[in-house]
This record gives C-alpha cells, structure tokens and sequence, in this order.
C-alpha cells in the first residue's frame, strides 16, 4: 500500500487501514488446537463450584472472591455506552483468580504507559490491562487487554489499537534488555472485552515490522495475527459470561491461553 499516508496518530485511533498500512493482516481461526495448542480447552484447576455452575449469586453465604465476581459480572453488563471501567475491573479480577500473575516475578498493572515511535514522532501508548514481568529495570510486558469500543466509538476494530499497544510493547521489551542483543520478536497474548464477551489473539511482533512502524515504510513481509473467537450462543454481543455454559467456555479458554504467555529470551 504504497499509497497510503502513514502518520503518527493515537494507538486508540488505529483502523484497519492503518493495519493494512503497515501490512498487517488478522486472521480468524476456528480450531482449538491450532490456536490453543490443546485438543480439548482445561477446566480451571481451582475454579470455585459457586461460580462454575450459577447463573447468578446463591441466596447464602459465599466466599469475598464469589462476591466479587458475580458484583462484576453484574456491573459490567450494565455499564452505560463509553465507560469501561466495570467491564475492566472484571478483566482484571478474572487475571487474577485465574492465576495469570502467580508467578513471584509477575504482575498486573491497568493504564500502564509506554510509547511508539511511529513515522518519526512518539506517541503514547496507554494498555487497558497489561501483565509484566518484574525482572529488569522497567520489567518486560507478556500480555495485553483491550476494551473493546463497540458501544463508544463508530469503529469496532477494537484488534487495530490493541496491535498497535503490542508493536509499542515490544519496543518496550527490547529497550530494556541491556547489554543482549535486541529482540527478533515476541509472540503477545492479548484480549479484547466488550463487556462480559472475550476475544483472544496471538500478536507476533518483529523487529522489521517495528522499524518500518518506526520509519513509516510498508515492510515487505506480512505480519499474520491470530484471532479466536469462542462460539457461544449470546443474546447480545457483550453478554459473554451471563449464562452458565458460555461462562464455562470463556473459563476455559483463559485456562488455555495461560500457557501461551512466555517471557521474551534473547535469540
């Protein structure tokens, strides 16, 4: 797309044509295994029976992380067009009890900051949810979130800005990694919401991607990014996890995308 004007714009104002700008294609998938890695999704080792198998909360006493779990749940489904803090919160807790920040070195942050330099001029780049790992000067990042914009914004290519936030991530990651040589790539998990729903992509960054991000030239090689959507019988687009049965689906695919989170390695 040599036509193309490539510019340095907000990462939350990324489109497709950006995307496509920078040769940048998303490809859908539809198999567990090629996605996953896995024949059939894990159940939750330690998934609580009270959030498992009710819809809503039992009448009863139930433990502080069932409380809260069900309260976002609840807020997230009816929080108003343009305010993703509930459906944030939920994103977060969900990281959390799932396990995705166990490791002693690990961590979750919201609105963590970094920057791009796109065509020449920086740009901030501010993640929803981000999970890094601690070890180094300013830690490395191993995983993004994104909420998705449907309901606030005319475009609903919520997976533009989140590439975007991965391709600053890795400059990120390769700054820090003093005195070894700079990273190759690095394959992000990342997530977009809208409200309870979850979508999961596998983002490869290289550094030729980077650089021609970084010097606004269309890169000769195609960057493919990985999208999986789980199949879920939904009343409404955001209604993911209200029902039992897609509850259980969306569980267990954060189980199986929990594997795929490594920490960069130099190459």
């Amino acid at each position: 797309m040599a036509e193309y004007n490539r510019r340095a714009k907000p990462l939350n104002l990324w489109t497709s044509a950006d995307l496509a700008g920078f040769n940048i294609e998303v490809v859908s998938e539809k198999d567990i295994q090629s996605f996953f890695g896995v024949s059939e999704l894990p159940t939750p080792p330690h998934i609580s029976p009270v959030v498992w198998n009710n819809a809503l909360a039992p009448a009863g006493p139930i433990s502080k992380e069932e409380k809260t779990f069900f309260a976002l749940l609840q807020d997230a489904m009816q929080s108003p067009a343009g305010d993703n803090a509930a459906p944030n919160d939920l994103a977060l807790f969900l990281l959390g009890y799932l396990g995705y920040d166990d490791d002693p070195t690990r961590v979750l942050h919201t609105q963590k900051v970094t920057k791009l330099l796109i065509c020449g001029k920086y740009v901030s780049a501010t993640s929803d949810i981000s999970l890094l790992d601690r070890e180094g000067h300013h830690g490395q990042y191993l995983l993004l979130v994104q909420q998705d914009t449907y309901y606030s914004d005319e475009s609903s290519e919520t997976w533009a800005p989140l590439i975007a936030k991965a391709i600053a991530a890795f400059r990120h990651n390769s700054a820090q990694r003093r005195f070894r040589s700079p990273l190759k790539s690095q394959t992000f998990p990342a997530m977009t919401m809208l409200g309870t729903s979850v979508a999961f992509y596998k983002i490869t960054i290289t550094q030729a991607l980077a650089d021609a991000v970084m010097s606004g030239i269309f890169p000769e090689e195609t960057t493919f990014v990985y999208e999986f959507q789980p199949s879920l019988n939904l009343r409404s687009p955001d209604a993911g996890m209200v029902t039992v049965e897609n509850r259980r689906v969306l569980l267990k695919c954060f189980e199986a995308f929990k594997r795929l989170i490594v920490v960069p390695h130099c190459e």
